[in-house]
């Protein structure tokens, strides 16, 4: 290393963060914090032996106490608030993964496809209040290979990205780093919920070329998808479409027109050259079969997939932007749920706090009374030696026999030692043996609602 080593905090929430951060280290940097919202890099900076800070809204208390030269966001789509901008003692750097000024803002590789650039860029820059405004202080140009998705060039701009960084690390640390505005005039800016155009369907009357390219912009290999995925409309139907090539052959039928099918392909006239759809998924990521696909449109359409108007088109951009601004919210609530219970009956503890749960012993604890009625020692609903089987009487029903058992009674132990046991009354039904009350049928078949009722 040559130049002055500096302190730095990096900033970021994928695997170009760790990178940066080895080759901060590398070159004798002092890295302050790794602030991330990702769990996985923040436990692969504790293994490193670096502190690691959690993003969140109290960042800039957090970070105040620490004294750092350079704060570097890297593959970070959250914007910083001016109380942590104003941190560092030098610059707040930002990498972001386009040529700017142009392709500001999110997904800037899918943009790069579909307006088919055939160069692309990736750029460090100074941080500013308003997102990729701010000074150029380092530019990295990116080759588009014609058949590149967007997840080939997000990996050559990864690779681009750590090339650049450690230039820009020698500058920073030598003091020769040079800082070049942006002509915001040519600045084109896309924003988190701005997705492909038409919402991605297919408007069929296009030349084949930009179909083929919305699908490689739509294409993110194992990476989250939060863009868009190319369709094609089916009437009230969407179906995705993952793989698609362009043929030599002059399309003569009417755009949208089935001309052929295989097992493994459907052919579709376009605007110009017939195109080959090769991986088509159903709504939820089944793959669907082109010849049934290809029977369905000449049975119902007459051969040729229906042409979406801009008007429908219009209206589904918007439905699928007010969806998108949703979707985070509605997962992560999904992901809370819990089961609600009867009145009367015991909550079972969640996942993460419920102690590992063990088979009923198959005889009574020594000293202890079983429960009367009980046929069979195997349903004893204590654990051995707890304080609720030692001082047990009878506090059970007896088991019911196979005639009475509700719909939801299972022959296995349940219980919680000391909460409750075995009860002849179905917890999700009030009145048992009502077997269609509220609570019956597959809820109760998957087991999720299904928790010990308190004994009478």
């Amino acid at each position: 290393m040559t130049g002055q080593p500096f302190s730095c905090v990096v900033i970021g929430e994928e695997t170009l963060l760790a990178e940066c951060t080895r080759l901060l280290l590398a070159r004798g940097h002092t890295v302050a914090a790794v602030v991330s919202p990702s769990p996985e890099l923040l436990a692969w900076a504790e293994g490193e032996g670096l502190p690691a800070v959690r993003f969140g809204p109290d960042l800039a208390e957090r970070l105040a106490p620490l004294r750092f030269d350079y704060l570097f966001s890297i593959a970070n789509l959250r914007m910083l608030p001016d109380e942590v901008l104003a941190l560092p003692a030098e610059l707040p750097v930002n990498f972001h993964d386009g040529p700017l000024p142009r392709h500001a803002g999110l997904f800037a590789t899918s943009w790069a496809i579909l307006e088919g650039d055939e160069q692309h860029a990736v750029t460090w820059h100074v941080m500013n209040r308003e997102a990729d405004t701010g000074d150029v202080l380092k530019q990295r140009p990116v080759p588009v290979d014609p058949e590149a998705t967007a997840h080939d060039l997000d990996v050559a701009c990864f690779d681009a990205g750590i090339e650049s960084f450690a230039e820009l690390v020698d500058e920073l640390a030598a003091g020769t780093v040079t800082r070049t505005p942006q002509d915001l005039g040519l600045r084109t800016y896309h924003g988190r919920y701005d997705g492909p155009p038409r919402a991605g369907v297919f408007d069929w009357r296009q030349p084949a070329a930009e179909l083929d390219a919305l699908v490689r912009a739509t294409s993110f290999g194992r990476r989250g998808n939060d863009f868009g995925t190319a369709l094609l409309a089916l009437g009230d139907e969407l179906v995705a479409v993952r793989g698609v090539e362009v043929t030599d052959r002059t399309s003569t039928a009417e755009p949208g027109t089935v001309v052929g099918s295989a097992p493994d392909v459907l052919t579709v006239a376009t605007g110009d050259r017939d195109v080959r759809l090769t991986d088509l998924a159903g709504p939820t990521g089944e793959r669907l079969d082109p010849v049934a696909l290809a029977d369905t449109v000449a049975r119902v359409h007459d051969g040729r997939f229906p042409h979406l108007t801009d008007t429908a088109a219009a209206e589904l951009v918007e439905a699928a932007r007010a969806a998108h601004r949703q979707e985070r919210r509605w997962l992560r609530l999904l992901r809370s749920l819990e089961p609600v219970l009867p009145p009367g009956s015991v909550a079972w503890p969640t996942r993460a706090a419920r102690p590992a749960r063990s088979l009923c012993p198959k005889s009574s604890p020594a000293g202890a009374a079983r429960p009367s009625g009980s046929r069979s020692p195997r349903y004893w609903p204590f654990s051995p030696g707890s304080p609720a089987a030692m001082n047990a009487t009878s506090p059970c029903p007896p088991r019911p026999s196979r005639a009475r058992r509700p719909a939801c009674w299972r022959p296995r132990c349940r219980c919680a030692p000391r909460r409750a046991c075995w009860s002849t009354r179905c917890p999700t039904s009030p009145t048992w043996p009502a077997p269609n009350s509220t609570g019956s049928g597959p809820a109760r078949r998957t087991g999720v609602t299904y928790r010990c009722a308190t004994p009478p």
